[in-house]
């Protein structure tokens, strides 16, 4: 018996990032232009960066994303370049509501710090959702017969490339004295 079946969804790439470029990427971070206003974001600190200097750096993951993209689509993605790029301080009871971007067409969101605290709660974390500090992916309805939900617990260097309009959240975590750092970015 034969068959097929399609990659159907969205891509979701999942890349990494050198120790190096973690350091550089870090150099961007500061608390000078408040990005809150424009954010879907529970969070107390977010806050611009360069987003011409974060798009050197990673110009090695965003080649691995356009040969995903290939592999996934079966066609090609000529270029992809960073418009905008927003570091999270992400506290104790900070989240992000499930949320798309607008007016780019891919997304990341890259993890600079997780406190092993943090690791520790969700370790611990008893129930169906995927726990305290999680990423999560949502696509369609929900269904007993199709996989909808991809989440994930991060880790320093951990980069996941996605279409803009890709639903997505991130769990709130309880863990006090700790900060999640995170970087977010958009792309056409």
């Amino acid at each position: 018996m034969n068959f097929y079946f399609p990659y159907f969804g969205p891509l979701i790439a999942k890349t990494s990032l050198t120790e190096q470029q973690i350091k550089n990427i870090k150099k961007l971070c500061n608390k000078k232009v408040d990005h809150r206003k424009q954010l879907a974001g529970h969070i107390k600190d977010e806050y611009l960066m360069d987003y011409k200097t974060y798009d050197t750096i990673i110009q090695p993951q965003l080649e691995t994303f356009k040969n995903a993209y290939k592999m996934f689509y079966n066609k090609e993605l000529q270029s992809i370049k960073t418009i905008s790029a927003w570091v999270n301080y992400m506290k104790a009871g900070d989240f992000n509501p499930p949320h798309i971007h607008f007016e780019c067409r891919f997304s990341s969101v890259l993890f600079l710090q997780v406190p092993e605290a943090i690791k520790k709660e969700c370790d611990k974390f008893q129930g169906t959702s995927r726990g305290p500090g999680s990423l999560e992916f949502s696509y369609g309805q929900p269904s007993k017969d199709f996989i909808d939900v991809f989440s994930v617990f991060p880790k320093v260097g951990d980069m996941y490339i996605f279409p803009s309009t890709t639903l997505h959240s991130v769990y709130p975590f309880k863990s006090k004295n700790v900060t999640r750092i995170s970087v977010a970015a958009n792309y056409n």
